[in-house]
């Protein structure tokens, strides 16, 4: 290493904890210096020659991202976490591919060239499957079978190619970083949780420039399941939750804090409250339009637990994985629009045809989801398949869907006074076909494609 990635060593007294500080903490918020980027990419395009860098950068072009507009450094002054994240999200194919010292590629071009096409800003957040714990301390994790690697090695690897690495490059290019963790002992996917080490964690994301942090529960299942009661197991939930929030907001950073705990015990209730920013109110989405159904029109009634700052989480879009048609994917889009629901594409960037580019792209559908009201839509009517979901919007116009669930097209209206309270003649926009509606008058009828949507956007 020179002296642009020297890294300093401390342990703690009695555990022996490694602590791995990068030279260039005093600019981890923002990112180094022109000369500081280019010798990191210079480290980059060296280590991109070796065979796995190469297959690692094609796994890596997906990516969970957040809009550079919730960030609280930019965008009139608004708080990291006030508007649901957009942009594409990175957790299937990068699993355990790692087997020699962490070596992480710059974010690839193909992450700006979404970005550029849906106007807006992003963030990257890492696989579960990436951290590993050294005598207490996080590291990039690298699934050596005998436990080989010296100390130094790992330092190395962790302050070249890793969590600051990402930090600074992304920081660079406008994006922001996220991580993923447990508040049990290990995530999901058996690496290693936080339980125990909330603090020595939260201190550990401020230093790498982590700006976003999602919290898996199913590490903490087996010491809520051996609780003496459910209110016990409850308890021990919140506790976890709330232990983190206050180690990440000791820190002094801005972290948007993403509880997963797949809506058990009514997390919409208490979610804010534990200092959620949003949370999961479903199990895992797949990409199958019964699913993705089950999900999305399940979240009527909850708009009135989402407000800037605190967000109902239905899960990843599938939008681009092949599962569903393309009405069934704009109905995707279109719900969680209305939802004000983070819109993290789930889909490979790598390979995205220009249909997928247009449904994750489309600045009308997004400027719903990015409302500066923040206020999640609901249903407001139901006729057996024929379902009609509205969102207020900031400038007084109305975000409307109106849904199909039949698998077979079938004819709906929609009447502009009664069922959305306008009491003059409106303008409409259909956002999907990027037109406006010629003459709607008091009533709009449309034929509605099976499992599709007509999304309008109407105003006075």
């Amino acid at each position: 290493m020179n002296s642009g990635q020297q890294a300093r060593f401390s342990r703690s007294s009695g555990s022996e904890d490694l602590l791995v500080t990068p030279a260039h903490e005093a600019s981890q918020h923002e990112g180094l210096n022109n000369s500081g980027i280019a010798e990191l990419l210079a480290i980059e395009a060296e280590t991109a020659k070796q065979p796995l860098q190469k297959a690692f950068r094609r796994a890596s072009r997906r990516a969970f991202l957040w809009p550079e507009e919730a960030t609280q450094m930019v965008f009139e002054g608004r708080s990291l976490e006030e508007l649901p994240g957009v942009g594409p999200y990175l957790n299937r194919v990068i699993r355990h591919w790692i087997h020699d010292p962490p070596l992480i590629p710059e974010p690839p071009d193909i992450r700006a060239d979404f970005l550029t096409l849906a106007q807006t800003r992003s963030m990257l957040t890492s696989n579960p499957s990436w951290t590993r714990r050294l005598k207490g301390d996080l590291q990039m994790h690298t699934q050596w079978s005998d436990g080989s690697g010296s100390i130094e090695q790992m330092a190395e690897a962790a302050t070249e190619r890793g969590y600051e690495y990402i930090a600074i490059t992304d920081h660079s290019k406008g994006l922001k970083i996220g991580i993923y963790s447990s508040p049990g002992p290990k995530t999901c996917a058996k690496f290693e949780g936080s339980y125990g080490h909330e603090l020595q964690d939260a201190k550990t994301y401020a230093a790498w420039g982590i700006d976003y942090l999602k919290y898996d529960l199913c590490g903490l299942r087996d010491q809520m399941k051996a609780a003496s009661s459910p209110e016990e197991a409850h308890k021990i939930m919140v506790d976890s939750y709330v232990k983190m929030r206050d180690a990440l907001r000791s820190t002094g950073r801005p972290i948007v804090y993403s509880l997963c705990q797949y809506g058990n015990d009514a997390v919409w209730e208490w979610g804010a409250n534990v200092g959620g920013n949003l949370w999961r109110t479903t199990g895992d989405i797949n990409d199958h339009y019964v699913r993705m159904e089950t999900i999305g029109f399940g979240q009527a009634g909850l708009a009135r637990f989402a407000a800037p700052g605190h967000w109902n989480d239905p899960d990843m879009l599938e939008v681009g994985n092949g599962g569903m048609n393309v009405d069934e994917y704009r109905t995707h889009m279109s719900l969680w629009a209305i939802l004000a629901a983070p819109l993290l594409a789930g889909n490979d960037l790598s390979s995205m045809t220009p249909e997928t580019i247009a449904l994750l792209t489309n600045k009308d559908v997004i400027a719903v989801d990015q409302d500066r009201a923040g206020r999640q839509g609901d249903r407001v009517s139901a006729t057996g398949p024929i379902e009609i979901w509205v969102r207020p919007l900031a400038d007084g116009s109305k975000a409307v869907g109106i849904f199909n669930r039949h698998p077979s097209p079938l004819s709906a209206t929609v009447d502009f006074k009664r069922q959305l309270g306008f009491n003059h003649a409106v303008k409409a926009r259909d956002l999907w076909q990027q037109k406006d509606l010629e003459n709607p008058g008091n009533t709009y009828t449309a034929k509605i494609p099976g499992h599709g949507v007509i999304f309008l956007r109407v105003s006075q």
